[in-house]
């Protein structure tokens, strides 16, 4: 447009005579919509051009009115030409009826209600499909004027009516729309399932969106559920034997029956057979020849020439019989109409939409069989379409990061699509993570994982190396027990990320590696019934861990050991994240109280380390995290329980941690103060709560600090308490506060993504995405008992005695639709009524349009 025009000049150009005039004002005023510019001050000068002969301006006109029409200054105006909106219903060209009925529901007034609904059912009875199309899409529009229930009970007569009788695919999307946001009474398609279901692949593809997510519904609703199939079984079993590697706690008797029972496996030879089978090669083209031809090939006697080799169904503990086991994999048990919308909705995996590829996964997931093929075919459509776009990528990653971990095996052969590449932005690189940590489920895929692993921490982004560890040490804690080609996988990687905290100089990653390595270390010692060293270990890589961690810690809160076998500065430069402390000072406590003495052996100077790290925690007390300060509290407990080093440190630390100003440091303390006190008893008790005056024991804060300055030195035996008035009673035993304190506890879960959160939402969903519950999300119904009659859902069949008004009930309930009972009374009057009106309307329409003119 040139840049002369002006607002006062598009004024003119609207109000011309000249028909090119006004529409090149018409094209201005969309041009500048377009732009984001509020043009609805010309709303007067644009609704007259609404009884133009010209088709072109009528839909440039309309276009501007559908946007503008609702808006509060042009209400009142919009008012005064609902005449020529109504007149145009009858116009000849079904792109300007559309437009007219759209206009028409925009306007949000109540007193024009019913003529709304008029102007609604009469395009719904239109010969053209578009126009009815817009209809059902005016439903929606309609519902949010009005609240009434007899009024929202019109439009659900109007789109059940939809939805039964009409056949083009462009108006059964929309009337799905409609009822999705009127009602979620799935009885109602009753009439409409078989139609939909065959009309499905016809549909465009947002409307395939919708109808799969209403099916998916239905099916829930009125079938019964089809049970486990061999891929969930499978997956079940894999998932329950890699968490038994955690939260197992064998006995020696346990495992020796366990090596036992391994080693008396002896798995039966397989007999080779030499077979004939023909080979059809298709050609490309479907009008060429195929060509085929027979090839012999070799097969084992336990292997189907059709179907992959599966485990055998006696590693099942829920089928009893090889029968039942091979019918677990097919559809045929399923009802008719189940199979139907099964089978109707598996072709459009393939679709190029991936919101419909996401829908059809959905179905097939919660409303399908689970079989192998099935659920290759979910995995194999969600890897397809994860390499789309950033904005579809994230969506589609998201979906599979919630979907590999109840059903693995549906991507278990494509592990190597979800490596890391240099060019993925950082929410893939992240949800790939997750994924193959998920998919890390056999020494095949494990040992994959860890070589990708391995190369991802060398990247430059420090939060995705920092994951990256973290996805290690989910690794080594689903597999703290398994011994893969001769090699522990905790093992393994506890090498790895000591590797990793002796060369990297960055605070975080080495923090992150320090916690990871705590978490493998807690998941072993459990796997291994409190044991810290076992014969899984031959190159002492535990040893090092704690060797490495323990100067960490010593050089975090002051001058390291002289006698570790590791240079003592070799961690000054490194700042450690509160966590990581506090992750050494548990492993610190584990280790230097152990039973075993191992702390004595490998330090060659136990005593003296204890007292050196106490005397730093007690130092930096007051400085420290409260997370750190809690498990300083904790490990003077056990120092205190161990009795091999003195208790003057580890009871002054309890005394500064009763007295610290962070609530939980103080019930933390007091609470192991107390079971100390009643246990094996604490200097200057005199009652049953431990003493919070640090003068009770003799010393001084000086005294305290520079215990332990010469490393070589003994320590100084503690000063004589004051004595007390009465001892306090002792109400547990030694042994009691041991259990109590020290007792094995089970390693933090880790997993990405946890099976509870996995039910809460379905996948692919908005509420999935976000984690939380959206508007408009509605949860799927339990599976029924028994599935529903197949006559129900025989086609509706025309009533003809209601031809007169083939939406009966449009102004009454579906029970009372009495005013449409009589075709030939009620029916004609309103047919009269209605043509009267039509008539009326058209002479009032050309009455204002001549008066707008003269004006």
């Amino acid at each position: 447009f040139e840049e002369s025009i002006t607002p006062m000049t598009v004024r003119t150009m609207l109000s011309s005579s000249h028909v090119d005039e006004k529409i090149k004002g018409s094209k201005w005023l969309l041009a500048m919509m377009s732009k984001g510019r509020d043009v609805h001050t010309f709303f007067p000068h644009c609704v007259k051009n609404v009884s133009s002969p010209s088709v072109l301006l009528k839909k440039l006109t309309y276009i501007y009115l559908i946007h503008y029409s609702s808006h509060p200054s042009n209400r009142s105006t919009s008012l005064l030409a609902i005449n020529s909106f109504q007149k145009d219903l009858m116009a000849s060209n079904q792109l300007i009826r559309a437009l007219a009925l759209r206009v028409l529901c925009s306007l949000k007034v109540t007193d024009i209600l019913q003529i709304q609904l008029l102007s609604l059912k009469k395009c719904v009875a239109d010969t053209s499909p578009y126009v009815r199309k817009c209809a059902a899409n005016a439903i929606p529009k309609l519902r949010h004027f009005s609240n009434d229930p007899l009024f929202v009970q019109t439009l659900l007569n109007i789109t059940v009516k939809l939805l039964d009788t009409d056949q083009s695919t462009m108006v059964l999307g929309s009337a799905v729309t409609a009822f999705i946001e009127l009602t979620d009474d799935y009885s109602l398609l009753h009439g409409s399932y078989r139609k939909l279901c065959q009309l499905l692949a016809d549909m465009d593809e947002w409307s395939q969106v919708s109808v799969l997510g209403v099916l998916a519904g239905y099916a829930r609703r009125f079938f019964k559920s089809p049970g486990k199939g061999r891929a969930e079984v499978i997956d079940d079993e894999k998932r329950r034997g890699r968490v038994s590697d955690i939260n197992f706690v064998p006995t020696k008797d346990e495992g020796r029956r366990e090596e036992e029972r391994k080693e008396k496996v002896e798995l039966p030879e397989r007999t080779r057979k030499k077979i004939k089978r023909r080979v059809v090669r298709k050609a490309f083209y479907s009008d060429e020849s195929d060509e085929s031809s027979v090839e012999s090939v070799y097969i084992s006697d336990d292997d189907d020439v059709h179907t992959p080799h599966l485990p055998q169904p006696s590693t099942f503990s829920n089928m009893a019989t090889t029968s039942n086991y091979e019918t677990m994999d097919s559809d045929e048990h399923l009802c008719a109409d189940h199979r139907l919308l099964l089978r109707s909705s598996l072709p459009l995996l393939r679709s190029r939409n991936s919101g419909v590829v996401l829908a059809v996964c959905s179905l097939h997931y919660y409303c399908g069989v689970s079989s192998i093929p099935s659920r290759q075919s979910i995995g194999k459509a969600l890897v397809r379409i994860h390499r789309d776009r950033r904005e579809i990528s994230y969506v589609v990653l998201q979906a599979i990061r919630f979907l590999v971990v109840p059903a693995p095996s549906a991507f278990t052969p494509f592990l190597n699509e979800f490596f890391v590449k240099a060019d993925d932005p950082g929410f893939a690189r992240l949800a790939k993570l997750d994924i193959l940590t998920a998919l890390a489920l056999n020494h095949q895929s494990v040992d994959a994982v860890l070589r990708e692993l391995r190369t991802y921490i060398r990247h430059d982004d420090k939060s995705f190396v920092k994951a990256s560890v973290r996805a290690v040490g989910r690794v080594a804690g689903q597999f703290c027990r398994s011994v893969f080609n001769g090699e522990n996988v905790a093992i393994n990687c506890l090498k790895g990320l000591g590797v990793l905290i002796v060369a990297s100089r960055h605070g975080d990653v080495v923090g992150e590696a320090v916690c990871e390595c705590r978490r493998i270390l807690q998941a072993v010692k459990l796997g291994g019934g409190g044991e810290w060293f076992d014969a899984g270990d031959p190159e002492n890589v535990r040893t090092e861990i704690l060797r490495r961690m323990l100067l960490l810690l010593m050089s975090h809160l002051g001058d390291g050991g002289e006698d570790v076998e590791i240079e003592p500065n070799a961690y000054s430069e490194v700042e450690l994240p509160n966590e990581a402390v506090a992750s050494c000072l548990w492993v610190f406590g584990e280790w230097a109280t152990h039973p075993s003495g191992d702390f004595d052996v490998v330090t060659k100077n136990g005593d003296g380390y204890r007292g050196e790290v106490l005397r730093l925690v007690a130092k930096k007390f007051p400085s420290l995290d409260s997370e750190v300060k809690l498990q300083a509290i904790h490990v003077a407990s056990k120092v205190l329980l161990q009795g091999s080093t003195g208790k003057d440190l580890p009871e002054y630390i309890l005394n500064l941690g009763n007295l610290d100003v962070d609530h939980d440091v103080r019930d933390r303390a007091r609470f192991e103060s107390g079971i100390l006190s009643s246990s094996i008893g604490l200097s200057g008790d005199n009652s049953s709560a431990p003493s919070t005056n640090s003068g009770d024991t003799g010393l001084t804060t000086t005294s305290l600090l520079n215990m332990g300055e010469d490393e070589g030195s003994e320590t100084p035996p503690p000063p004589t308490p004051v004595e007390t008035t009465a001892p306090v009673p002792k109400s547990l035993s030694r042994e009691d506060a041991v259990s109590i304190i020290t007792s094995l506890k089970p390693p933090p879960m880790t997993a990405a993504v946890k099976p509870e959160d996995v039910n809460s939402f379905r996948f692919g969903t908005i509420s999935a995405l976000v984690g939380q519950k959206a508007d408009g999300y509605d949860d799927l119904p339990d599976w029924a008992a028994e599935d529903s009659p197949a006559e129900l859902r025989d086609p509706v069949k025309e009533d003809p005695s209601r031809q007169a008004d083939p939406f009966g009930g449009v102004f009454g309930t579906s029970d009372n639709p009495a005013p449409y009972k009589d075709s030939n009374g009620v029916g004609d009057n309103y047919r009269d009524s209605s043509s009267s009106d039509s008539d009326s309307d058209s002479d009032s329409s050309s009455s204002s349009s001549s008066s707008s003119s003269s004006s």
